[in-house]
């Protein structure tokens, strides 16, 4: 008797469970939408990669173009003209190069084409560009010398200056690189280039 009442109990209180007041309320699109997007933005962020100063240029700029091949690729501004300046502010500068309060860029993201050949000779890296072994603007010396055991500054300081390192990959091209205070301040890709140096 006192199990058929235990069971009665039971069975009346999953009735009871069952026929709740307020229904369960079913997912609204809002939150449907939501959780699908999550996934999507998340890997997008994540895969981004950082602009690469390779072996021949950044990205479709490459060295040994005419000032009219650069603009085609869309990332280059200011280019004026056709023929080279050797850095002269007709040369331009990459597009997604920074510009300091005043409008005018620095040295991250010059573009220089030879006044001989009018061809690309140097492309300057800005802040985020990196060569295919990770160093960039800001790279402590270690991780240089790390990367690029042969890179020497010109000059008696062992550590601070200028220096060239060859590419095995690109024979006709280096990346000159400038240190000061223990830190990369400059990076470029030079051609065989008659403006400098």
């Amino acid at each position: 008797m006192r199990r058929v009442l235990v069971i009665a109990v039971v069975g009346a209180w999953a009735a009871l469970a069952g026929c709740s007041a307020s229904p369960t309320p079913a997912p609204s699109a809002t939150s449907t939408t939501s959780a699908a997007a999550t996934p999507t933005t998340t890997p997008t962020a994540t895969t981004v990669a950082a602009p690469q100063l390779g072996s021949d240029g950044l990205g479709d700029l490459k060295l040994g173009m005419t000032k009219a091949q650069a603009i085609a690729t869309g990332l280059t501004t200011n280019i004026v003209g056709s023929d080279g300046g050797c850095g002269s502010a007709d040369d331009g500068y990459l597009k997604a190069a920074a510009t300091d309060p005043h409008g005018t860029p620095d040295l991250a993201g010059w573009l220089v084409f030879s006044h001989t050949s009018n061809r690309l000779v140097a492309i300057y890296a800005y802040p985020g560009v990196k060569t295919p072994a990770g160093i960039g603007l800001g790279s402590d010396y270690d991780d240089l010398h790390q990367a690029y055991p042969s890179w020497q500054p010109i000059g008696a300081d062992q550590v601070n200056g200028r220096g060239g390192v060859t590419i095995p990959a690109n024979p006709n091209a280096h990346y000159r690189i400038v240190v000061a205070q223990h830190k990369v301040v400059q990076l470029s890709l030079d051609g065989q280039q008659d403006c400098y140096e």
